[in-house]
């Protein structure tokens, strides 16, 4: 019904019918207003609405359940937490099911029970296929109003991986505080500064103190006899990162030294970013004292065994023995990685050996194998190999064959080195070499062929013609005395002309006697006849230069790039000035070529060969070649030369 003043309000009516005669004969009624009600019982649906929604579409476990065991409701999340199919099949359990131990669950109702409440619940509960599953509960005890029961309801979060990386990192501490406190060998941090942060009882005791604690308040640099000493393994420490057999002597307590072999190592601590020093350490002393030459030869030992391990793995070089009466075979840990495989992780046999045998290699191999009583000197082979990858690995072999007194191979042994990125660089650099070759040779035809064009095209436009006017005017004289002397005075010009014309020719093709001529003057020369001919000016600077040490070759060389590059300016540059400039410095030459002209972006792909025949003859004798332009701002071509 709606009210006077236009809200709604919810009525109750109760009816009564008054009868006369067998006839309804009148109504009464009476109106309750039973809004409020209605209003509560909405409020109550939607809440229990909002309740199954947070429930059913929570990602964390939430679950009702009696003290007694039963199981009322969960959540689908609390289902996949336990790794069971349906609520359905939770709800049919009992609630100790879901522990390792009925005396978890005890502990656990307890403690609710004297709380009522409990946050952040820490506690390990069963999965459907028995592993633990590690979980945060936030739990609330009522009774029911109606039955009595006591309830609880609860809400969980799986930490698992948490839980059990911590677990990891306790027992990796316990592990670590076990290893360090009951080492034989002294132990220590220490920060670069000097503080000792922490050591054992046996570093203590080696340098003769009572405990550990004695040393905390000293400064790693008291231990010394020269605090250079320190300095040094610092030095060492921060190039190396780590350093192992490091040999060094301390001081103990009554002065006397302490000769020890450590390996240590430098690390940043991520909070205070102080560099921090780990050690390990051992007495050395007494075998110091009592034999320094067999203390000498355990060294070099060390050393060596050292030396191998680190050179076996850098240069993948591993070593390897035969027992010839047993048939035992043995590998360095290098052996296996050249093949692939994790040291030890499979059964050396010679048939395994030959299965990794590239297969056009196999017979020489097996051949080499059949000669091994033969040989009375050490032997070098080279064969491919097959590693557990399916790449094909190349190795060079050195082995040799111990014999017992009757002459009997008792023994081979010998060692691997796999030269796979050596061969494949070299067999890359014989293709550069031949790919540049090609360029060279192409970009010389190239040239020679520009070259004949040019040749072709100056002897028909120029020297053809004048020669052919030349020729005309002989003939017209021949027949005409009138003009005969005017006609030979002018054939004579036309032909010294010519004759001018083919000796410039021959100058720009051959080069100068570079043995009478030096190359400044060469130069000069040659810079002087591009003057004459208006098209650009040329400046020369080979002040002080010492042509001693340049070799004819080079001279030649240094000619034709001069030569060629002044013809690029010419025809492509538009330049106005262009300056030359050769001097030696250092035992380098340094050749310049600067136009003023349009210049050109460098990054572009060029078409022409007129600057790629210029690398190629500086290439050729080890010139460097750098090419500075940019458009509208000329051009510098600069060429370094090593003269040693």
């Amino acid at each position: 019904m709606i009210a006077a003043d236009g809200s709604v309000i919810w009525l109750q009516d109760i009816v009564s019918v008054m009868v006369e005669n067998d006839q309804p004969s009148l109504l009464k009624g009476i109106m309750i207003d039973i809004t409020k009600r209605k209003l509560a019982e909405q409020k109550i649906i939607d809440s229990e609405r909002r309740y199954r929604s947070l429930f059913e579409q929570n990602l964390a476990g939430v679950f009702r359940s009696c003290v007694d065991g039963r199981i009322l409701a969960c959540n689908d999340a609390f289902v996949r937490m336990m790794g069971y199919d349906s609520q359905e099949e939770i709800i049919q359990m009992h609630a100790n099911g879901l522990y390792f131990a009925g005396k978890d669950r005890d502990d656990f109702i307890s403690l609710l029970r004297q709380q009522k409440k409990l946050y952040d619940y820490e506690i390990v509960v069963k999965r459907k296929n028995g592993e633990p599953l590690y979980v945060i509960e936030n739990l609330f005890l009522f009774t029911d109003p109606i039955t009595g029961e006591e309830i609880y309801d609860g809400v969980m979060i799986d930490f698992t991986e948490r839980k059990l990386a911590e677990q990891k990192i306790i027992d990796s501490e316990r592990r670590y505080r076990s290893l360090f406190e009951q080492n034989l060998a002294g132990v220590y941090r220490t920060t670069t500064a000097g503080m000792i942060l922490a050591c054992n009882n046996a570093f203590a005791t080696m340098l003769g103190y009572a405990s550990a604690d004695e040393l905390q308040h000293r400064n790693a640099s008291e231990l010394y006899y020269s605090v250079d000493d320190r300095r040094k393994l610092i030095a060492c420490l921060r190039e190396q990162k780590k350093i192992y057999n490091y040999e060094f002597v301390l001081k103990r307590r009554d002065s006397d030294p302490l000769f020890i072999l450590a390996n240590t190592s430098l690390s940043i601590d991520p909070v205070t970013g102080e560099e921090i020093i780990d050690g390990v350490m051992i007495d050395i002393s007494e075998a110091k004292k009592t034999a320094a030459e067999l203390q000498k030869s355990y060294e070099e030992v060390v050393a060596n065994e050292a030396l191998l391990k680190s050179a076996e793995k850098l240069a993948h070089f591993g070593s390897w023995s035969v027992d010839m009466i047993s048939g035992g075979l043995i590998w360095s840990d290098e052996i296996y990685r050249i093949y692939g495989y994790e040291p030890g992780t499979v059964a050396l046999t010679f048939d395994f050996f030959l299965s990794h045998v590239y297969p056009d290699d196999l017979e020489y191999i097996k051949q080499e194998l059949d000669a091994l009583g033969s040989h009375t000197s050490s032997r070098k082979i080279y064969f491919r190999i097959i590693d557990t990858s399916g790449e094909i690995r190349y190795i060079h072999c050195e082995y040799q064959v111990e014999r017992d007194p009757d002459g009997k191979p008792i023994k081979v042994t010998g060692f691997n080195m796999d030269v796979t990125e050596k061969i494949q660089l070299e067999e890359k650099l014989v293709e550069e070499k031949i790919k540049k070759q090609q360029e060279i040779t192409t970009a010389v035809i190239t040239a020679q062929e520009q070259e004949r064009k040019r040749l072709g095209e100056e002897l028909h436009d120029n020297i053809n013609q004048v020669l052919a006017t030349a020729k005309l005017y002989i003939e017209s004289a021949m027949t005409d005395s009138n003009v005969r002397p005017d006609l030979l005075t002018d054939s004579k010009n036309y032909i010294v002309s010519a004759i001018n014309g083919i000796r410039d020719l021959s100058r720009s093709l051959l080069p100068p006697s570079l043995g009478v001529v030096s190359l400044t003057e060469a130069l000069y020369d040659l810079l002087e006849t591009i003057n004459r001919t208006k098209q650009l000016t040329c400046i020369t600077d080979c002040e002080g230069l010492d042509e001693t040490p340049i070799s004819d070759k080079l001279k030649l060389t240094i000619f034709r790039i001069v030569q060629e590059q002044m013809n690029n300016v010419i025809s492509h540059a538009n330049a106005k000035t262009a300056i030359v400039k050769l001097i030696n410095k250092d035992n380098h030459l340094h050749l310049s070529i600067k136009d003023d002209g349009v210049g050109f972006d460098t990054t572009q792909k060029r078409t022409g060969v007129g600057l790629q025949n210029i690398t190629s003859r500086a290439e050729l004798l080890n010139g460097n070649v750098v090419i500075d332009s940019v458009p509208g701002k000329g051009c510098e071509l600069l060429i370094d030369f090593d003269l040693n």
